[in-house]
């Protein structure tokens, strides 16, 4: 009986660890990646940009913006897939090495941004907010980012350092199943981008006929 309910154990154990998802390492550390099937993916390299504005006669704030409202790497809401990073060191602690947070856009300048600090003639305070993530070890220096928190849509980054990897959170309810709409700057990735516009403006004219 023991040695039966033994083998049984052994058989469910290696029916468990065969239908855990076996994740690519990435090539480089310090670049978080995301998975899709069997490959994984770069975020939006977006170049952060160092900025000010008076938010009073005697007060102003500073923050880094990001050009463009909204990112080219879009997941919908529910759906953001699983997220890698790798350090430089098998050992390396990488909750040292990356933070998280939610940008807000400036449809006016056309751009997304965070503060970083506020100040005035009181004085200046730090302002930045991040979004708590934890890691789950994978290998050793390769671990799976996850957020603390539900993503609701919105804008958000991961920084590393002086790199910043961006992406979109959709409404699924208005933007449907979009996950990554390619970027229009090389042939290929401009012919699959006109599609997508041209499928947009298609379903926004049939939608305006509709309501008239």
């Amino acid at each position: 009986m023991k040695k039966t309910l033994l083998i049984l154990f052994v058989l469910i154990s290696w029916h468990t660890q065969a239908q855990e998802t076996k994740y690519p390492e990435p090539d480089f550390a310090s670049v978080p990646m995301w998975y899709e099937g069997t490959v994984l993916k770069s975020f939006e390299r977006a170049t952060p940009n160092q900025g000010s504005r008076m938010t009073g006669m005697a007060s102003a704030e500073v923050l880094i913006f990001f050009a463009g409202e909204t990112s080219n790497v879009q997941f919908p809401h529910g759906k953001v897939p699983p997220i890698i990073f790798k350090t430089n060191g098998p050992n390396d602690d990488p909750a040292g090495d990356i933070d998280f947070g939610k940008l807000q856009v400036n449809k006016r300048k056309h751009q997304r941004e965070y503060i970083t600090g506020k100040g005035g003639f009181g004085g200046s305070k730090t302002t930045v907010t991040t979004i708590s993530i934890d890691f789950k070890k994978l290998n050793p220096g390769v671990y799976q980012v996850v957020p603390s928190q539900t993503l609701e849509p919105g804008e958000y980054c991961f920084n590393v350092g002086r790199k910043a990897f961006c992406f979109s959170i959709l409404d699924s309810e208005t933007h449907g199943n979009i996950k990554e709409e390619p970027h229009p700057h090389d042939p290929l990735g401009e012919a699959i981008y006109r599609a997508i516009q041209k499928k947009k403006a298609k379903e926004e004219a049939e939608n305006k006929s509709l309501t008239n």
